[in-house]
């Protein structure tokens, strides 16, 4: 597992986050737009200053300058829209919040990320968050609130986490 730990401190400093700190990250096309406000809202609420909230912009252009507007200038808050980022972005999360898309999923197992998943939209996300929720390499929430808690618990627990990623392997 360690070899998972320096990988994840490596690609924090290419980012510019503090390596210390705990890194979640979300795609923002997983929720509707107000629920994903919701959710960064509540998160960032309940975080400490020990945790870094990383939005990537994955969705409409729209999105990203409301996103950016409310957050960008916002503490421990950073917000990504450069594509070429994506695969370090995904490797320097200790805790993913992603809907069940199969070419993030692949991204995040790659990279031994645990994550947090949004409810399926179509078959194919039915059974990725099947499969990724029953290997325990993730766990599946419905709200905003469910989504917080569950990163909060997460990051609140080491060895839960600890486990999500070595089930990776």
């Amino acid at each position: 597992m360690e070899i998972y730990t320096t990988e994840r401190k490596k690609a924090k400093k290419a980012l510019g986050l503090i390596t210390e700190h705990q890194h979640v990250l979300v795609i923002d096309d997983c929720l509707s737009p107000s629920v994903l406000e919701d959710l960064l809202d509540l998160l960032y609420i309940s975080a400490d200053e020990t945790i870094e909230i990383s939005v990537f912009c994955k969705g409409t252009p729209q999105s990203a300058r409301v996103i950016e507007k409310d957050y960008a200038k916002v503490e421990h808050f950073h917000v990504w829209k450069d594509l070429s980022k994506r695969s370090v972005l995904i490797a320097s999360a200790d805790l993913l919040v992603t809907r069940p898309d199969s070419s993030i999923l692949y991204r995040a197992r790659d990279s031994h990320t645990p994550m947090i998943l949004t409810p399926a939209k179509n078959t194919t996300e039915k059974i990725n968050l099947i499969y990724y929720t029953d290997s325990g390499c993730a766990l599946s929430a419905a709200s905003d609130v469910e989504l917080c808690d569950a990163c909060i618990e997460l990051l609140n627990n080491p060895e839960k986490l600890q486990r999500m990623t070595s089930m990776m392997s």
